[in-house]
């Protein structure tokens, strides 16, 4: 829990700061409301509704479910101080809602549990599993030029165009030359399995994700290895998501282009540094969360 808190803190200072940047003129929008897609299943929200009459029990709707899911609203506030032209949230306790009820459902999925027989207790080994982040194909020479050499283990990932469509969270696994979806529990030696859950999937929230690159019956993807904590991991994809969400719903969100509509890095460097200053992680996790939704936006408009 306190992992959780101290994240969501530095979420929100990271997505506030970001969206000072984004939109400086308020005077057209003096209050935002984002409403992340969530969902439950219907199973555990009538549990819960017959045991303590909860109704507000939200999951990220990209979360894995095994049972039929009804789609549930959460509201996220945030509005404009006149004083001093500051974004800020309303409540930081929705957000650290969303967060902590994603994190705790990946850390209860069956597929990572394991039994210990000796003491018969339930334990999680969703800390175990690597976590790697999809890239967008058109910023990943932009990435190796712009990051030290080490900073990535980019690798590329090809499977059958039938495939699941990767969603941020999903467990994977290598099979052979191919990835699949992981089926049924982790084994012993995630080494040797080569099992790593994937974030990064619906930057754009569409099914047809630029991220991915179809070809000859087959997708393609790119992931960079990373060391963020799981908790780490899903709040990236919260500011990520937020930052597309901005750039994709608000007209006056700025995106300054230069010359032949190249983008300005000091735009970037600015989002960079919002998700560093805010002690939400690194410069190059930064830039796998901040480039993906811009790299979007201007292909939309050269579209």
């Amino acid at each position: 829990m306190v992992e959780i808190r101290q994240e969501a803190q530095w979420l929100a200072v990271a997505i506030t700061t970001a969206l000072n940047l984004l939109i400086q003129d308020s005077q057209d929008n003096e209050c935002l409301r984002w409403e992340p897609e969530c969902s439950v299943s219907s199973s555990l929200l009538e549990d819960l509704e017959y045991n303590a009459n909860i109704r507000n029990y939200i999951f990220p709707s990209w979360i894995k479910k095994k049972t039929i899911s009804r789609t549930c609203n959460v509201y996220l506030d945030l509005s404009c101080d006149p004083e001093d032209n500051q974004w800020k949230f309303d409540n930081n306790m929705g957000l650290e809602s969303l967060l902590g009820l994603w994190a705790w459902s990946l850390m209860c999925e069956p597929e990572v549990e394991k039994k210990d027989e000796l003491i018969s207790l339930i334990q999680s080994r969703a800390l175990e599993v690597p976590v790697r982040r999809i890239v967008l194909i058109p910023a990943v020479e932009v990435l190796k030029e712009k990051l030290p050499r080490n900073s990535f283990n980019f690798k590329e990932h090809t499977f059958g165009s039938s495939a699941t469509q990767p969603e941020p969270g999903n467990l994977w696994e290598e099979v052979g030359s191919n990835y699949r979806p992981l089926q049924g529990r982790l084994k012993g030696d995630l080494v040797q399995q080569y099992v790593f859950r994937i974030f990064g999937g619906r930057i754009d929230g569409r099914s047809d994700s630029p991220n991915l690159e179809r070809d000859s019956g087959t997708v393609k993807m790119f992931t960079a290895h990373t060391s963020s904590t799981l908790v780490s991991s899903c709040a990236h994809e919260v500011f990520a998501s937020f930052l597309a969400s901005v750039l994709d719903k608000i007209p006056g969100a700025r995106l300054e282009t230069g010359p032949r509509g190249l983008l300005t890095r000091s735009l970037v460097d600015s989002l960079v540094k919002a998700f560093t200053d805010s002690q939400l992680g690194s410069a190059e996790e930064a830039m796998l969360c901040v480039l993906p939704p811009i790299f979007h936006k201007l292909g939309e408009g050269s579209s």
